[in-house]
């Protein structure tokens, strides 16, 4: 896990960091004292995304289910354990392409409409 980062006029030199376990449901990288070590950079390249499903809200006010990995439980059709309730992308895949976001939208989008379909 990246702590930090050093540096001389602007430039970054080291990357500090530190070996993790993972902890919780979902899983949460926890640093682990006394591993930490800095390596040699001459880039950094940040990458920010999704941090996950929070599993209060509205997750648990539904009673949503999450598989092993955090995210919603859904099956081939993108339904959730709660009836009428679909998800896609992220939430139900984890940390993905757009692209997937994209195709797993449609998929959510055709069931739903199938669903609401059926109840007219």
């Amino acid at each position: 896990m990246t702590t930090g980062f050093t540096g001389l006029a602007g430039h970054v030199r080291r990357a500090l960091a530190t070996r993790v376990r993972w902890e919780g449901t979902p899983p949460r990288p926890v640093p682990v004292p006394g591993t930490e070590f800095d390596v040699e950079v001459d880039l950094v390249v940040l990458a920010m995304g999704f941090e996950g499903v929070a599993p209060g809200g509205l997750v648990q006010g539904l009673g949503l289910a999450l598989d092993a990995r955090g995210n919603l439980a859904t099956g081939p059709d993108c339904a959730t354990n709660v009836d009428g309730v679909f998800a896609a992308g992220d939430c139900s895949r984890g940390p993905s392409l757009v692209v997937w976001a994209i195709h797993d939208g449609r998929r959510a989008a055709a069931a739903a409409d199938a669903y609401v379909s059926r109840m007219r």
